[in-house]
């Protein structure tokens, strides 16, 4: 009998993913505290499934949580997102009937199908009454220190978005000057993976060199 799943993920091995694609049908709410959050995986699965989720995101200017993907959770009735401004870096999911899922990977999709990652799955079976209350006492500490975001948020979001994208065109040129700069001090350390070395020897542009540098 398993009780617990080793999550090293690297390559191809992608087990959170896996675990949130498929989920058992008798999975019916989930509590995931995950600090950064751009991809949608788990929200569709719970709108899709009508599993109830809490979710609560680091939530700031610098978008570490989609506005795009809040917009989608607090449009749905099955899904309530809480808001934390700061001190938030947990990446932890409880699977209620299913288990629980500690580890480093934040619900981006490179996390989810990129990084290297490393955490824990336990499963249900191996969840005593100690620890399953120690899960909840920390899922209830996050409800009671923060407020949920509702559907009149919407607006809000929409104005934000709008009134911050010329600012955030310009942050995202200053911050591939600063990657570009970056790459062209250090790229002696960068690993290539088998069959980039080749990439961009017709072009010598910065371009096609900060391409080759992240194809890694």
């Amino acid at each position: 009998v398993c009780f617990m799943k080793l999550c090293y993920d690297y390559k191809t091995k992608r087990s959170l993913a896996v675990i949130i694609k498929t989920l058992p049908k008798n999975v019916t709410s989930i509590y995931a505290a995950i600090a950064f959050s751009q991809s949608d995986l788990l929200i569709n699965k719970c709108i899709e499934e009508k599993i109830q989720l809490e979710w609560w995101g680091l939530f700031n200017s610098g978008l570490s949580t989609s506005l795009d993907l809040i917009k989608k959770a607090i449009s749905s009735d099955c899904i309530k997102f809480y808001p934390f401004a700061e001190l938030f870096h947990p990446k932890v999911i409880y699977f209620q009937n299913f288990g629980l899922y500690i580890g480093s990977a934040n619900m981006t999709n490179n996390a989810l199908y990129n990084n290297v990652e490393a955490g824990i799955f336990i499963y249900e079976s191996e969840i005593d009454d100690e620890k399953r209350n120690e899960t909840l006492e920390f899922f209830d500490f996050l409800r009671k220190t923060s407020i949920p975001a509702t559907r009149d948020d919407i607006e809000n979001i929409e104005n934000f978005i709008k009134s911050t994208f010329i600012e955030n065109e310009k942050i995202e040129k200053l911050y591939s000057n600063i990657d570009e700069n970056f790459e062209e001090c250090f790229k002696h350390l960068f690993l290539l993976k088998p069959g980039v070395t080749d990439f961009g020897k017709e072009s010598n542009s910065k371009k096609s060199k900060r391409k080759l540098f992240f194809l890694q």
